[in-house]
Parts: C-alpha cells; sequence; structure tokens
C-alpha cells in the first residue's frame, strides 16, 4: 500500500477521545514519503496517528517530500499541522506514469530524507513506514547512529510484493539484493508492526526475530500492540493510541 514499538510503539484506544498520555511525553520522528493533505492511503494512516500522538502531549515530528502520491502538487516545505510539525525535503514529483518517475521520486525522497533525520533534533524514537520501499533501512541506519529505537510500521512486504506484481523476477539479483536489505532492516528494528499474521509470517521469513514482531490489524483494537521493552531510550510504557481505519475510527 504506497501511497496502503516497553511493553508495546501502542496500546491502541478505541476511539479519538479516548487517547490519553499514561507516562511522560516522549519526542517521535515518523517518516513516510506522503503525509497529510496527501490523500494516499499510508499518508491518512500515518496523519490519524501523529495527530492523536500530538493530542496525548507527545511532539511529533514528521519527515515527508514536498511532492503528492500522483505527482505535480508541491506542498509547503514546513508548516504545523494540529501539532504535529511537518518537514517536507527535497524530492522530485513525477507520479507514478512510469517505473523511471517512481524510481526518481523514491530515490530523491530516500537520500533527503536520510539526510534530514540525522540533523534533525534527536527523537526518542524513530517510526517508519514502507514508503518508499526500504526508507526503513535508511531510518534503522539514523536511528543505530543516533541511539535511538526504530518502529517498522510494514504497509506491504519488500521485495515480495514487487515480486508479485510482476516488477521484480524471484531470481534476479535486485530482489535478491533488496532481499538482503530487508533483513538487515528487521535485524536492526526494535519492533516491527504487521498489519495480519500472514504478513507476520512474511516477515519473519525475511528474517524479522520473532520476539520484534507484532501484529496490529486496521480497525482492531488489541490491548497489547507495540512498543520495545528492551529499548533504554524508550521512555513512556503504556502509551496509548487509537485504532486507525483508513478516513474512520473505531
Amino acid at each position: 500500500m504506497g501511497g496502503s514499538g516497553r511493553g508495546s510503539l501502542a496500546r491502541m484506544a478505541p476511539s479519538r477521545g479516548a487517547v490519553r498520555r499514561s507516562a511522560p511525553p516522549m519526542r517521535v520522528l515518523a517518516v513516510n514519503q506522503f503525509y497529510l493533505p496527501d490523500h494516499s492511503a499510508t499518508a491518512q494512516l500515518l496523519g490519524e496517528l501523529c495527530e492523536d500522538l500530538a493530542t496525548a502531549g507527545h511532539e511529533v515530528d514528521v519527515i515527508t517530500s514536498r511532492g503528492t502520491y500522483l505527482g505535480g502538487r508541491r506542498l509547503p516545505r514546513t508548516e504545523t499541522r494540529r501539532g504535529v510539525v511537518v518537514h517536507r525535503t527535497f524530492s522530485t514529483s513525477l507520479g507514478k506514469k512510469s517505473i523511471a518517475h517512481r524510481l526518481a521520486d523514491y530515490a530523491t525522497f530516500w537520500s533527503s530524507a536520510i539526510f534530514r533525520a540525522m540533523v534533525s533534533r534527536k527523537p526518542n524514537v524513530v517510526l517508519a513506514l514502507t514508503t518508499p520501499p526500504m526508507i526503513a533501512l535508511g531510518m534503522a541506519q539514523v536511528a543505530r547512529a543516533r541511539s535511538v529505537p526504530l518502529v517498522t510500521w510494514n504497509q506491504d512486504v519488500y521485495p515480495e510484493t514487487a515480486a508479485e506484481l510482476g516488477v521484480l523476477s524471484r531470481s534476479g539479483t535486485v530482489y535478491r539484493t533488496l532481499q538482503r536489505m530487508a533483513r538487515r532492516t528487521h535485524q536492526l528494528a526494535t519492533r516491527v508492526i504487521a498489519l495480519s499474521q500472514g504478513m507476520a509470517d512474511r516477515l519473519l521469513e525475511e528474517g524479522a526475530g520473532a520476539d520484534k514482531v507484532r501484529v496490529i490489524p486496521l480497525g482492531i483494537a488489541p490491548l497489547d500492540a507495540a512498543v520495545p521493552d528492551a529499548a533504554p531510550a524508550w521512555p513512556s510504557a503504556g502509551l496509548r493510541v487509537r485504532t486507525i481505519l483508513p478516513g474512520a475510527v473505531r
């Protein structure tokens, strides 16, 4: 889904009004290629989560691109949306007309986002989604260099998704290289969030440790979701965030 972790990034509350802070505030750095007001699924999901964290009293910064999912439009470099500070880095905005356009948008955001994350104020945790593919590996290197935990919120399983779509061959060099990169990302992450048990199984096959993987289905409010127990830099056990649906809350 492109543009669709202590005890648990979270205990999930059943409604927006139920969000509350149960521990001292923390500083969250979230990274995804798209963010509100873009209409892509990951932009909407991350926006809802970040706004709820900000409402709960946490400091939330988002690194995203100035471009949009469909390309063309350029968004402001910096803005604050409902308490969330949004930093939009350089990237092309060519859209989805061709694989070359997608790769250009991916590569320019990937490099500029890593640089911005390295020079931004130090967070207590980094949250990375999966747009563009392998952005979490870049954020894993940032988190490691800055000695903070990384939570990956997987919306797709790469490079398997590309193979299923016929974009990559499972026997090809590019596929095998991306597979090694995905395995390294899972090794460096503190928590690996999956949307379903099926996705969790695929992530385990990719090398994610069973002690790291947590399943948080969209639209479900599990009692325990995903914040790293063993991460000394994580200051707030029992952080509550609400359940997320694409455009609705239950």
